[in-house]
């Protein structure tokens, strides 16, 4: 079975999905995987990995996986993000149908910033299966990609009009994508809204943290 690789920045987003995936009767066993932590789903024929923090760090890790499983399906960047669009609201799911890495600033010339497309096939599978709730919606369109805390309504409205409208903002996605695009892997970045990327963030990043993962494990179950 070809393998599915659901890559989480952070242990904290791996562990909570990972305890939500269990909560819904999925078997997962620890493995190691080189210098990457990982968790396998036999059945399902998946690996739950932390993949690190920042752009370049996730783009080694993608890297490596991808040398370690060559025929895999693809890869999947599931982590926590800050909403820039009003619309999105804590508790959403923002599914990318682009990631843009917003932190790339050329001067010497002019270019678009890089946008690198999510997996149309799961994409349709999402918007299929993916339903919103009374409180919470799915939302599906581009995520901003930048190492850069966003903790700041002004900055947050700066990235969200230089990407031309990004719902979202998290680190990682930029990485990943060329990682996998390079390899010509499928990818696609699932977001989990935890905060407003206002000056509130961080307090609301580290609450919210566990009550908006298991929306996100729901959707990549949807995956499996």
């Amino acid at each position: 079975m070809t393998p599915l690789l659901i890559v989480s920045p952070l242990e904290l987003e791996t562990l909570s999905i990972k305890s939500h995936f269990e909560k819904l009767g999925r078997e997962l066993h620890p493995i190691k995987r080189g210098p990457l932590k990982a968790f396998e789903l036999k059945k399902e024929g998946a690996y739950l990995i932390t993949g690190g923090h920042g752009k370049v760090q996730f783009a080694l890790s993608v890297q490596y996986l991808l040398q370690q499983f060559p025929q895999s399906r693809g890869v999947i960047c599931a982590g926590c993000a800050g909403a820039l669009s009003p619309e999105v609201q804590v508790g959403d799911l923002v599914i990318g149908l682009e990631t843009v890495e917003h932190d790339y600033h050329l001067r010497f010339i002019q270019r678009p910033q890089p946008r690198f497309k999510g997996s149309p096939e799961w994409i349709a599978q999402l918007k299929d299966h993916a339903v919103s709730s009374k409180d919470h919606s799915v939302h599906f369109g581009t995520v901003a990609s930048g190492d850069e805390d966003i903790v700041d309504a002004e900055r947050a409205l700066e990235v969200r009009t230089q990407t031309g409208g990004a719902l979202a903002v998290a680190w990682e996605g930029a990485g990943g994508a060329r990682a996998s695009l390079w390899n010509q892997r499928p990818f696609l970045e699932i977001r989990a809204i935890t905060d407003r990327a206002d000056s509130e963030a961080t307090v609301n990043f580290s609450e919210n943290l566990k009550i908006v993962m298991p929306r996100l494990a729901e959707a990549i179950i949807a995956l499996l």
